[in-house]
């Protein structure tokens, strides 16, 4: 007992303990242990380091009974070796993080400056005068170019709200919208009395619909994460960006087409109106000029039949996509 005692073992015991705790925090990242535990990984990490500890402290007391005095001498400066090595490493770590949360503070800070400042000239969109007047009269009848990509619904920025849309590119869905800097942005002039209007836009964008004399704009959603809408941005050409999706409001397609105002076949010649969503089911046999949902319900949609002059003829089922294509044209205004 008395050698348990004396400073070399005692030391060794303490040794055993600290380096050891390091070791299994270490373990516990390199192995991913706290990975997707959200408020739980720090105590996950920490209990290996706590584990790792106490088995350490359990053997360390055994060999200070057993081994010579040399040998815990040498285990000493081996141990005290280690535990340098572990500091240098937590340190340099702890330097990276503090320098990484710097340089977001400053980052945070331009952007919020960007907010505050007028954009400069644009370089293309608004000198191109067939882009500008291609954007501004989008047909209000639209069917999608690409039926492969008919997308999981809408983006509708809300530019009351937010004067500047900002364009995202190479996101880490990870991460959230503060931990990146936006590529372009799109920048409306204050609404005050008057609808807003568009002052700059980046030369590529050419967004799913645009009519901002009648304030809609939407782009065709592709994907959705927890602070970000991945979306189309030209839809001549496929290319896409990624937005905040703080910024606007996201509607799936049922909600987009519960929101416009009318739908047509794009075959007039082979669409049918059914009395149930059943493609074999009876068709209904009224005359009719457009037609208003009123009910989607995965690829069907349940819709009023009106004439131009807004009489009812009829209700009845349609399909409105199949296979993943759309099979109508829809109208937001009428």
């Amino acid at each position: 007992m008395r050698k348990v005692f004396k400073p070399a073992p005692i030391l060794f015991c303490f040794l055993s303990l600290v380096v050891f705790f390091f070791v299994g925090i270490y373990l516990a990242v390199l192995t991913g242990a706290g990975d997707g535990q959200m408020l739980a990984a720090g105590a996950i990490v920490l209990m290996w380091g706590v584990i790792s500890a106490g088995i350490a402290l359990v053997l360390s007391l055994f060999f200070a009974f057993n081994l010579p005095h040399r040998i815990i001498v040498k285990a000493n400066w081996i141990l005290l070796g280690l535990l340098l090595v572990f500091y240098a490493i937590t340190h340099y770590r702890y330097s990276v993080r503090q320098e990484e949360q710097e340089q977001r503070r400053i980052e945070e800070e331009k952007e919020r400056e960007r907010r505050q400042t007028k954009p400069a000239e644009p370089v293309g969109m608004w000198k191109d005068q067939e882009h500008q007047n291609y954007l501004l009269t989008s047909l209000s009848k639209f069917a999608p170019e690409d039926k492969d990509q008919l997308g999981i619904g809408f983006f509708k920025p809300d530019f009351f709200q937010f004067q500047t849309l900002y364009f995202y590119g190479g996101v880490n869905l990870e991460k959230s919208r503060m931990d990146h800097m936006p590529q372009d942005s799109l920048c409306f002039s204050p609404a005050g009395e008057l609808a807003p209007t568009i002052e700059y836009a980046p030369p590529w964008l050419v967004p799913e619909y645009l009519k901002m004399d009648y304030q809609v704009l939407f782009f065709k959603v592709l994907g959705v994460g927890y602070d970000f809408v991945k979306v189309e941005v030209n839809k001549t050409n496929g290319q896409t960006a990624f937005l905040d999706k703080s910024q606007g409001e996201f509607l799936n397609w049922a909600e987009f087409l519960l929101s416009i105002h009318s739908v047509e076949f794009l075959d007039p010649e082979t669409g049918n109106v059914h009395l149930k969503p059943l493609s074999y089911a009876s068709t209904v046999n009224k005359k009719f000029d457009f037609m208003q949902p009123l009910l989607v319900e995965e690829d069907w949609m349940f819709v009023r039949l009106l004439t131009d002059g807004m009489v009812e003829q009829g209700k009845g089922w349609i399909q409105w996509k199949k296979d993943g294509e759309l099979m109508i044209s829809y109208s937001i205004f009428g």
